[in-house]
């Protein structure tokens, strides 16, 4: 072997290609770094852009895979939204490469690992399934499912607790900081676009209901004949009206029956005249002018 060269400094030239070797390849992993960085940032604005117009849930996970797995490893993505007031959470899955979101059955929040990520607002990374002891009954189904590590990360906005977003794996991995603190951002964007899309459907349904209010009332104004400007709808209050209605009625068929008969009487009259000829006055008028 040469021995190294001295040089007039008193380094080796031995020394001085190590360092170049050393620099070169914190070179390369800066590079990577950065080419994997701007990547990351550009999957960012376009999980942005996809997502912030879907008003269905197959619609925003289908994107969010598709935009996604150019720059994170993952075999599955899903959330669970947090029932407060019964305290479930109720999930969907995506398989990458499919278009189904799969409906996970409901269960008790405090029973899996979304209760930790929505209490305590931080990440949660099971690295591997089968050495996981906490969560029993869910940790089976995991496993079931095929998944060897997951990442679970809080969907949080400004308003509320939505839930959590997950990340899966088939095989058992180790997420790097980075990756969870990408995945956060993701969580950040996706906690946004279903609270929009759950601020939409509200908004939605209440249009249907007042729809249907209007014509409730509409066919209440059609129905109703009178006393319009009363307000109420009692029992009491409807007799009332129906007998001012009634007695309001039978005076005016009584009002009006007289009339009728003085009509027709005189009628009757004049008709049994002209049968029976010149009354004894007429005739001696008739007499006297002759």
């Amino acid at each position: 072997m040469a021995s190294p060269v001295p040089r007039a400094d008193g380094v080796s030239s031995l020394r001085m290609a190590k360092n170049d070797e050393l620099s070169s390849e914190s070179d390369a992993i800066e590079s990577t770094e950065g080419t994997t960085l701007a990547a990351r940032f550009q999957a960012l604005l376009s999980v942005a852009e996809s997502i912030s117009s879907c008003r269905e849930p197959e619609e925003l996970f289908g994107r969010l895979a598709a935009e996604l797995q150019r720059v994170v490893r993952f075999d599955f993505v899903g959330a669970s939204c947090y029932d407060h007031e019964r305290g479930v959470v109720r999930g969907a899955m995506l398989e990458t490469g499919s278009t189904a979101l799969v409906p996970r059955e409901e269960m008790v929040a405090k029973e899996t690992p979304h209760a930790i990520v929505i209490e305590s607002q931080q990440p949660l990374i099971v690295s591997d399934t089968g050495a996981e002891t906490r969560w029993p009954e869910r940790m089976a189904m995991i496993r079931n499912d095929g998944i060897g590590s997951f990442c679970v990360l809080p969907l949080t906005t400004i308003h509320t607790r939505l839930g959590t977003l997950g990340f899966a794996r088939r095989d058992r991995a180790t997420y790097t900081d980075a990756e969870v603190q990408f995945m956060g951002e993701v969580a950040k964007l996706v906690a946004v676009a279903i609270e929009n899309a759950m601020a939409f459907g509200e908004i939605g349904r209440l249009k249907d209901k007042l729809a249907e209010e209007r014509l409730y009332l509409e066919s209440e104004i059609r129905n109703e004949q009178s006393f319009e400007h009363i307000i109420g709808d009692s029992p009491a209050l409807r007799r009332t009206l129906q007998q001012v209605e009634t007695g309001r009625s039978s005076r005016w068929r009584s009002s009006h029956r007289p009339i009728r008969r003085s009509c027709f009487s005189a009628k009757r009259a004049r008709a049994r005249s002209c049968s029976r000829g010149p009354s004894t006055t007429e005739a001696t008028a008739a007499t006297a002018r002759s």
